[in-house]
């Protein structure tokens, strides 16, 4: 099947190109209102303490509760009911970031209880947007095949990136017109109308509920605890390179704050949407690369020169320019795991397992993402490495460290194994 036909083709009645558009948008939707945090912590430690550290901990819950992901996904898939489940998690996300922006209503008047709504809120949130990559990355998988499915999971990916980029603006400007609690209840409204219709669709799209390829279940250890050690290196590169990605953008408008480059406002929003902006384009790209290097060789390249961009912005720190750009590339291999690690997690377990498999990765991407504020705060400490540029430092040296796991046989093995 030739690029044009991998397209062209359908699924159950619903051309390719049309499933991608739709999950497509869920994902732009998903990961911009899910990147919300790094231009909300520094409003939420302002209104709750002078502490970031404070405010990092409604962000590490948000975080954690991606590990009900293997769950949500391993439920939603033998319900047969995939894309459904698309429209389901959106649904929770929206609701938890409207109820985070009705708590943040209270703060001032009523701060400790609006502080535990806010936790709680983020908890939502963070579950809500854990069912998206391994449910959109599968239904993608299913419908493209051929050599194009690189492609594909990149374009997919790209909308993702431009979620996570425009909406640090537009969350900006929102705060900025309708404060902390304004902005989210609209944001998180928003979210929540785009995933109403798309249930209707998605219900159109599957018909009678079946159980999906490769469902699996996570009832008990016995079940999920050979998916763990079958994907146990993808899941050690994927948490390290979770940690330090996450870690890093989290803190980046407080780095540029508390270093005087830029202040609060438009132009913190603009830096931070350019530096996001290069995995748009950069997506596609590198799922095209997959489609001829292979995806292992994919793997290495883009973790390897995620952590090599963050040190040389660190080393040779030249103007804000500069910085942006080198941040920019570090953004462009450090988002680029949609095209190729979830088709790397499918091809390291049983077809039965595929979805399970998916569900645990992104587990370990959430677990990594939860980590990364506790990570940034504690090595920053004086007891420490004394600084937020050198807790960056030693994320990102790990990162290029781990890289070398690509090599390892479970992971090389992918290459000679078929798509399930």
């Amino acid at each position: 099947m030739n690029l044009k036909d991998g397209f062209t083709a359908s699924v159950g009645g619903v051309n390719n190109s049309f499933i991608l558009i739709v999950t497509s948008v869920a994902h732009f939707i998903n990961d911009g209102e899910s990147a919300l945090l790094p231009v909300v912590i520094p409003l939420l430690a302002y209104s709750i303490s002078s502490s970031y550290a404070l405010a990092a901990v409604a962000a590490c819950f948000y975080l954690f509760s991606s590990f009900g992901s293997p769950f949500a996904v391993s439920r939603v898939a033998r319900s047969g009911n995939t894309g459904r489940g698309l429209s389901e998690g959106l649904l929770i996300l929206g609701i938890g970031i409207s109820l985070t922006g009705l708590c943040a209503a209270f703060l001032g008047r009523y701060t400790q209880l609006a502080y535990a709504g806010i936790i709680v809120s983020s908890c939502i949130a963070g579950f809500g947007s854990s069912y998206y990559h391994p449910i959109g990355s599968g239904i993608v998988q299913k419908s493209f095949r051929s050599d194009a499915m690189g492609l594909a999971l990149g374009i997919n990916g790209a909308l993702g990136s431009f979620g996570r980029a425009i909406f640090l603006t537009i969350s900006v400007l929102a705060f900025g017109e309708l404060m902390l609690s304004g902005g989210l209840l609209v944001i998180g409204a928003a979210c929540i109308a785009v995933a109403l219709p798309m249930r209707f669709f998605f219900h159109f799209y599957e018909g009678d509920a079946e159980p999906a390829s490769g469902a699996g279940n996570v009832r008990n250890w016995n079940e999920i605890g050979p998916v763990v050690r079958g994907t146990s290196p993808l899941i050690v590169m994927t948490f390290v390179r979770s940690a330090a990605s996450t870690g890093i953008i989290l803190y980046l408008p407080t780095y540029f704050i508390r270093a005087h480059l830029l202040p609060y406002g438009l132009s913190l929003g603009l830096t931070m949407t350019f530096i996001l902006s290069l995995p748009i384009p950069g997506q596609i790209m590198i799922g095209w690369i997959s489609d001829r290097i292979g995806l292992v060789r994919t793997l290495f390249l883009t973790t390897f020169m995620s952590g090599i961009f963050v040190m040389m912005f660190l080393l040779y720190p030249l103007n804000i320019y500069f910085d942006a750009i080198s941040l920019a590339f570090f953004s462009l291999f450090a988002f680029s795991g949609f095209p190729i690690l979830f088709p790397i997690a499918t091809k390291m377990v049983d077809a039965g397992e595929a979805h399970l498999s998916r569900g645990v990765v992104w587990a370990a991407v959430g677990f990594g993402a939860a980590v990364s504020p506790l990570l940034i705060v504690l090595l920053s400490e004086r007891w420490a490495f004394g600084s937020l540029a050198a807790s960056f430092f030693v994320l990102s040296a790990a990162t290029s460290f781990v890289s070398l796991l690509s090599f390892s046989r479970r992971i090389r093995s992918t290459e000679r194994a078929t798509v399930q």
